[in-house]
């Protein structure tokens, strides 16, 4: 019974390689029989013949895997993706030049939502894994006092489609420090992070939610367009919403963290975006 448990969230990639299998054993058993039958009634076939039902297979392969992967919304729950990344038009919100933007959440009727994950205190192997494998583009604020001791897992999420964000350098409480003690924990965390990740960060979330318009001169003159923040947060399986809301919506901003609890708290993100029709946006292409 522990081992049931244990395995009851390994990443999806067993249940599509059976599923890959199962295809390819199916068309192998379609084509040995053709040629049974080809062969049983005595029947010569030319090359040309012989390459169109090699087409034609190949072609229903084609036909089902195309079929599969379209995913349609009225398919029953357990056929349909985790998440899915949003495909239609990006339509970045325009920012104040001069001055780092506060964002809440991106003004949009496009039904996308942006999920954002704090910290990397918890480095959690499962965690990981499904984050890879995954591929969605995931927003990571990570603070550099958290993560020093492991690049390496974060680096792997970086090479899986997801950026890296500056959180500070040691998760400060900024609104205690004077501009100067802002800047340097600021530019040190993006100095550290484009040495480490090869790209520098362009948005800034405030350890703590807490900032003033010190820290807005400092995100700005280090380098970043905006400082975000969040409309829900994802925390030990539950969904929190802000300003009296109870469902996402489409422009939502999602806070989440690195903890133990991250495969519950991902479960219930992705249960919620699924029954509010959202996809996972880039939030980096939308606040240029």
């Amino acid at each position: 019974m522990n081992k049931v448990k244990q395995n009851w969230h390994k990443p999806v990639t067993q249940l599509l390689a059976s599923a890959r299998l199962h295809r390819l054993l199916v068309w192998s058993v379609v084509l040995t029989v053709a040629c049974l039958v080809v062969l049983q009634s005595g029947v010569s076939i030319t090359t040309k013949q012989n390459a169109d039902i090699v087409g034609w297979i190949t072609r229903l392969q084609e036909l089902n895997d195309a079929k599969l992967s379209r995913q349609p919304d009225n398919q029953p729950e357990t056929a349909r993706p985790l998440l899915m990344p949003w495909r239609g038009p990006v339509r970045p919100m325009p920012l104040e030049p001069g001055a780092a933007a506060v964002v809440y959440n991106i003004p949009t009727s496009d039904p996308v939502v942006f999920l954002t994950i704090d910290d990397g205190v918890v480095q959690n192997p499962e965690a990981g894994e499904w984050l890879e494998f995954s591929r969605l583009p995931f927003t990571l604020f990570l603070d550099d006092h958290a993560i020093r001791n492991n690049y390496g897992y974060f680096k792997r999420l970086t090479d899986a489609g997801m950026n890296v964000q500056n959180h500070t350098v040691n998760h400060a409480r900024l609104k205690k420090l004077s501009f100067d003690g802002q800047k340097a924990e600021i530019c040190g965390a993006s100095d550290i992070f484009a040495n480490v990740f090869g790209q520098r960060p362009v948005l800034f979330r405030p350890p703590y939610g807490q900032f003033n318009d010190d820290t807005r001169r400092a995100v700005l003159d280090c380098g970043m367009r905006a400082i975000v923040m969040w409309r829900a947060v994802v925390e030990k399986g539950h969904l929190h919403y802000q300003f009296g809301k109870t469902h996402l919506e489409a422009g939502d901003i999602v806070l989440m963290h690195f903890t133990k609890n991250f495969m519950a708290d991902i479960e219930a993100f992705t249960a919620q975006a699924n029954s509010d029709h959202l996809r996972i946006g880039r939030l980096e292409d939308w606040l240029k």
